[in-house]
């Protein structure tokens, strides 16, 4: 009843709501160029002399509405192939403006000054295509959405900076290629211009954007005067060859291997573009940050692949899809050492499944309906077993081939306002294992902007052989989203059969929770203070099926950035009450009582703009019950040897002590054994960047994870949730897991769009029970263990249709 409750709530919604006015805006008319401008930053082409002018700009920070302590003049103009983007950015001291180079995409991390162009010809606030460029000449792309900015996403435009005596000069050349805009005759686009003045950290717009408004993208200006594009043929090749020697120090023999594959982009008409990968590599891509889990939920890992970062944001919708999941962990890997016979051992269980290929559509109609589709399709996954008398070999299979799909449609209504519907499907046929989850999503926003709700449902289906089981989630929020108080009212249920997991992530269903949370901010100067952000809330938790209280939570936030750029956040939590834990002790209807606690943070940020700058973070959480406590602590200095050098170290280190968590489950007894143990972790992270120049540089990330685990005493987990002592268990080891991986990246841009990468990668994976207390004892004894080292070259060549055509 409450599922079909909710959706009639949000169909009432979808057709009472109208498309209401938007807020003043303003609007700038552009004209038509007879000949393009050559992109080499110097403004004296013709095309450029009659073009009108942008001039009227206002600061965004660190006055917000306040009056830009520099000039700029922006000039747009267009032919039928591209946008041109000129600008003047006048700067008074033009001796100081910082040029940090950096890699592509870096943006805003730069010590530099900027220049961007937000771009959005659907006209509906709800996406826009952002262009960046440093006083560097460093580039940054980026697909923006209402809550982030996706900078994994990359275009081939052009680009040209020069610094003078006046300041410095920006000149693009946007082809319309790397461009979405509907088929019309007239084109009105929305469009906000921003420039930032980095060593006064003064951000400056075309159009106001308020900070006490939500989103910037619902407050762009407004382009006239396109007339008579056409959207061009977008069609483009990316093929590649890739060649790769590895090693392992436990084997006598390296391998070879020589890949080939293609990356296809094709723009079906205006609006769509469909993406494909023919024999997919990624044997370049960051390596993963392992950890060592003790918890009763999957370690979550982000993204790092290109094809499911760039231009996925419509996938997003209904929060059910994971895109590790496609080429993640075949299916049955664990059930590989349950198979074992005797004298066999396992010699290889892939971790990750191979894809086939990958296809993606997305785009969005002129009435406003955004249109995905992905679609991936893996290899047979088989684990490889070895009888150490016989000297015979098998295969166990872990994963058949397996086909994952997600179709979604989001309707823009209007004023920040839409409705979305998502459905992802898996289909495994060895294993007779079909899922399907079908979601909705909704937010409607008020004529004024002020108040929002918003919400989201899904239904899950998961059928394997005979079995088949459904569950239901879903979400409602109302919210005050502009002015200096704002607040959030949220309340969220999922059923225990609830399980989106073959292609989404939920850590846990079988909870509710109800939020309520005030928000105070003052983006307006005052004495020594810029910014003053204060953050309260309240959470109640408690189990869906039975209905059972879970948790009461208090936690509070407050942060000061000062007129030097340093910032302050202080940050608290308070339990009043005990609360339990119905998942750690990893058998249904049983729960952990956990006491009441608290926890406290403070976190200080130094000015970046300088060539030594530090973040640090303490904190502290103190239990009432076993002498529990934990401390942690986070610093990150950051060093800048020069504009095209920098070193960055992550230093992590955190004390569980007297940390009580599951041990073993007795199947014939009922018996749940708990174990004492404290838990040590450091992280230290090391990265570097080289920039050659514009277009060649050479990357290192060196990452070591320790983690020890000594367990002390042992107890038997009561009906009621507390603890009894019990001496007789000692089936536990103590654990010492180290993780290391080492990355380094020459990247070379030899042609707009194609790259030569060189990798280098290290793995050491190290597990056992000995304690060590000493960290440089415990990292050198970790390279006594097996090294797997991968050397590789990757060749990706862009192919414009266009000139192979020769316009």
């Amino acid at each position: 009843m409450k599922l079909y409750s909710f959706i009639l709530i949000i169909l009432c919604c979808a057709l009472f709501s109208s498309v209401h006015a938007k807020n003043k805006r303003k609007i700038f008319q552009t004209s038509r160029c007879t000949q393009a401008p050559k992109i080499d930053a110097n403004l004296n082409d013709e095309s450029w002399k009659h073009a009108p002018s942008i001039e009227n700009f206002i600061q965004q920070s660190p006055i917000n509405g306040g009056k830009p302590s520099e000039r700029t003049i922006v000039k747009v103009i267009y032919d039928d192939d591209a946008l041109y983007v000129g600008a003047m950015l006048y700067d008074s001291a033009p001796d100081s403006i910082l040029t940090e180079y950096g890699l592509r995409d870096a943006g805003d991390q730069l010590n530099a000054d900027l220049f961007s162009i937000e771009i959005n010809p659907w006209n509906d606030s709800r996406t826009a295509t952002e262009f960046m460029v440093s006083a560097s000449g460093i580039q940054m792309d980026s697909h923006n959405t209402i809550a982030r900015m996706n900078k994994s996403w990359d275009a081939v435009w052009s680009s040209k900076v020069r610094l003078n005596d006046e300041g410095w000069i920006v000149e693009m050349s946007i082809p319309y290629s790397a461009l979405r805009f509907p088929k019309k005759d007239i084109q009105v686009w929305e469009l906000n211009i921003f420039r930032l003045i980095k060593r006064k950290n003064e951000g400056i717009t075309w159009n106001f954007v308020n900070k006490d408004v939500e989103g910037w993208l619902n407050q762009a200006g407004e382009l006239h005067g396109i007339e008579g594009v056409e959207p061009k043929t977008r069609l483009s090749f990316s093929p590649y060859v890739s060649s790769y020697i590895s090693s392992n120090s436990n084997s006598k023999n390296d391998s070879w291997s020589f890949k080939g594959g293609m990356d296809v982009k094709y723009g079906i008409n205006e609006s769509f573009t469909l993406d494909m990968m023919l024999i997919p590599d990624f044997g370049q891509v960051e390596s993963d940050d392992q950890e060592l889990n003790l918890s009763p939920f999957e370690t979550f890992y982000d993204e790092k692949r290109s094809f499911f970062t760039e231009g996925t944001e419509i996938f997003n919708k209904g929060n059910i899809f994971y895109s590790r999941r496609l080429g993640g962990e075949p299916i049955n890997k664990e059930l590989v050492s349950e198979s074992l016979q005797q004298n066999e051992i396992i010699t290889e269980n892939p971790n990750e499944t191979r894809l086939i290929n990958a296809v993606k559509i997305s785009g969005r109609t002129n009435k406003g309906l955004g249109i995905g589709f992905i679609n991936a399709v893996n290899k047979k996954t088989y684990a490889h077993i070895k009888d150490t008398v016989s000297k015979t070999t098998r295969n166990y299979l872990t994963q058949g081939i397996a086909n994952y799909n997600m179709l979604v449609l989001d309707q823009s209504l209007g004023n920040q306002s839409y409705l979305s519907l998502a459905n992802t499907h898996m289909l495994h046929p060895s294993d007779d294992y079909r899922s399907m989850v079908s979601a909705t999503e909704f937010k409607l926003t008020n004529k004024s902007g002020v108040y929002a709700i918003s919400g989201n449902a899904a239904l899950s289906q998961n059928k394997k052989e005979e079995s088949n089981k459904y569950g239901v989630r879903y979400q409602l929020q109302l919210s005050r989203i502009k002015g200096k108080f704002q607040f959030d009212l949220i309340h969220k249920s999922i059923d225990h059969k609830f399980d989106p997991n073959a292609m989404g992530y939920l850590e846990k269903n079988n909870e509710q929770s109800n939020v309520a949370v005030l928000k105070y901010n003052n983006y307006h100067p005052f004495g020594n203070i810029n910014e003053f952000t204060n953050q309260l809330s309240i959470t109640h938790n408690s189990l869906y099926h039975p209905n059972r209280f879970s948790k009461l939570e208090l936690y509070g936030q407050s942060k000061l950035v000062f007129q030097n750029y340093s910032a302050i956040t202080m940050e608290g939590s308070l339990t009043p009450v005990p609360k339990y834990d119905y998942y750690e002790p990893r058998v249904t209807s049983r729960k952990y009582k956990e006491p009441t606690d608290f926890w406290l943070r403070l976190t200080h940020d130094t000015d970046h703009r300088k060539s030594l700058a530090l973040n640090s973070r303490i904190a502290y959480w103190k239990g009432r019950t076993f002498g529990k406590l934990s401390y942690w602590l986070e610093l990150t200095p950051q060093l800048r040897v020069s504009d095209k050098l920098l070193f960055k170290h992550y230093f992590y280190y955190e004390l569980n002590k007297n940390s009580l968590g599951f041990a073993d489950y007795n199947e014939e007894t009922n018996e749940i054994y708990f174990v004492n143990r404290d838990i040590n972790t450091f992280t230290n992270t090391l990265e570097a960047s080289w920039i050659f120049n514009q277009k060649a540089s050479l990357s290192l990330r060196a990452r070591h994870y320790w983690s020890e685990v000594e367990y002390k005493e042992s107890y038997l987990l009561n009906d009621n949730g507390s603890m009894r002592d019990q001496s007789e268990y000692e089936n536990h080891n103590h654990i010492n897991y180290n993780s290391f991986n080492l990355d380094m990246i020459y990247t070379w841009e030899f042609a707009p769009g194609s790259e030569l990468t060189l990798a280098w990668k290290n793995s050491v994976q190290a597990n056992n029970s000995r304690i060590d207390r000493n960290y440089w004892d415990n990292f050198s004894g970790m390279f006594g263990k097996d090294q797997v080292n991968s050397l590789s070259l990757r060749l990706k060549y862009y192919i414009d249709y266009h000139k192979i055509k020769g316009k």
